[in-house]
């Protein structure tokens, strides 16, 4: 069992012919149709070389190309570009006039009288007191709320995924201890502490005496909010009211929300479940896990220790993963919370778009080979007046998939129960269900399959929303 398995960039071909279920086309036949018929197809080439060149430089649409350094009517490029470095290089290397030091480590303690680092003794006990491990989406929070003030706040780190054989002296991957399962949970999930800017040195630096540092782990309780929650997939032998589930995996991108709260998001939860073949093939469970990419063999091997872990011993905790994830940073006594309305994927981020009709709207992109781009809206206006984690704006909406047509327009479809296709004749038996089952309830709506849509933004001043 290699830690490879559940690293963001690979995906079996086996799991790109499963994500080729639905009935929708792909983006790219989509684009090559349109550029067919506008007669674009010959200067594709050209068309490639300009976009490659334009990637290396800033581009004025009226005067075509701005040397670096060069002011533009869109701006001023203020540092000298940093040379090609040698592919083996270790070094930082950073434009002229910037520094850098470390600012957090794995290990590090998050508070004053937490233990000290020690990769010889690592402890679960230990590691739920210091950073964790690995880092992909960094949230800025200002303190106090909405200060325009950036010399003190609060940072929040998501801690994706581990790498035991880094971690561990004399790692064994065949042999991987209850022990070290402990530690790897414990190092999973995020880190929030408060910096605070140095005024000698100028400097962001950890405040370890500060009320607001915690750390979320793989064990942390954390409610389960919304149309899923207590559907009968999301009950297991630990939690047989489905509405709490321990930890948060594998959490990715993420976002913020105008009233002050951080979205994070699950993204490659299957590789941390296995079994998969101690579920009966004809049990309706069986297709749902297979569709989301789960198996027999986990890359981590906690089924062997933990039989949540286990798809056979425990077949629905694998549908407690896969959410979105609210966290209240300025209240530390808060209870994270995951929000099912926003739909079961692997989520590479929830990032926030403005409406006209004053609800909110959260875009997110599930992270593999031809699987989709979605959109959530509240069905209530935000109030600018409330804060924190108590306007139910989240539990109360409706999650949209993208259809694109090669004419260059496209159309958001509904994912809700009883609309279209997505009713008891075909399977669906509630908006719990459409939602633990979102990528098929995708796949049968015929939504466009997208290669690994990630980040997802709106341009603040034209409203205009961006894919990658």
């Amino acid at each position: 069992m290699a830690q490879k398995q559940v690293r963001r960039m690979d995906y079996s071909p086996d799991e790109i012919v499963r994500s080729q279920g639905g009935r929708g086309e792909t983006f790219a036949s989509l684009l090559e149709r349109r550029i067919s018929r506008r007669g674009l197809l010959k200067g594709s080439v050209v068309a490639t070389g300009a976009l490659v060149l334009s990637t290396a430089v800033r581009v004025d649409v009226d005067a075509g190309f701005v040397k670096p350094g060069v002011s533009s009517r869109y701006g001023h490029v203020a540092f000298q570009p940093i040379p090609k470095q040698p592919e083996d290089s270790q070094q930082i290397v950073l434009a002229a006039g910037h520094r850098w030091s470390p600012l957090l480590k794995w290990g590090d303690p998050i508070r004053f009288d937490g233990p000290e680092f020690d990769p010889w003794n690592q402890t679960a006990e230990r590691q739920a007191q210091q950073v964790g491990y690995n880092c992909d989406y960094i949230g800025w929070h200002p303190l106090p709320f909405a200060a325009d003030d950036s010399d003190r706040g609060l940072l929040l780190v998501n801690h994706e995924y581990t790498n035991a054989e880094l971690m561990f002296a004399n790692f064994d991957p065949d042999a991987k201890t209850r022990e070290q399962v402990d530690i790897e949970l414990e190092a999973h999930g995020a880190t929030i502490i408060e910096l605070q800017r140095d005024p000698a040195t100028g400097r962001m630096t950890p405040n370890l005496l500060s009320p607001y540092n915690r750390r979320i782990t793989g064990t942390t309780p954390i409610a389960i909010s919304g149309p899923a929650a207590g559907h009968p997939w999301m009950c297991t032998s630990g939690d047989p009211e489905g509405r709490l589930v321990l930890g948060m995996l594998n959490n990715c991108a993420g976002g913020i929300t105008p009233w002050g709260t951080i979205l994070t998001c699950e993204e490659n939860f299957q590789g941390y479940f296995g079994h998969l073949s101690n579920l009966s093939a004809d049990d309706p469970r069986h297709a749902v896990h297979k569709r989301y990419g789960l198996s027999d063999a986990g890359g981590y091997a906690w089924e062997e220790h933990y039989g949540r872990f286990s798809i056979g011993a425990e077949p629905n905790e694998a549908f407690r993963f896969g959410w979105v994830v609210e966290i209240d940073p300025y209240h530390p006594d808060s209870q994270p919370v995951k929000r099912t309305a926003l739909g079961r994927f692997r989520h590479e981020g929830a990032t926030f778009g403005w409406s006209p009709s004053g609800r909110v709207v959260f875009y997110s992109g599930d992270d593999a080979r031809f699987e989709y781009i979605y959109k959530y809206v509240s069905n209530q206006v935000w109030d600018p007046m409330k804060y924190g984690m108590n306007q139910g704006l989240l539990d109360d909406g409706v999650l949209y998939v993208a259809k694109f047509n090669d004419d260059g327009t496209g159309e958001w479809l509904p994912l809700v129960y009883g609309v279209g296709p997505l009713t008891s004749d075909n399977g669906f038996t509630s908006q719990g269900d459409v939602l633990i089952r979102t990528r098929i309830a995708a796949d049968v709506l015929g939504a466009t399959k997208m290669d690994r849509p990630e980040d997802i933004q709106q341009n603040p001043i034209s409203k205009k929303v961006y894919a990658a």
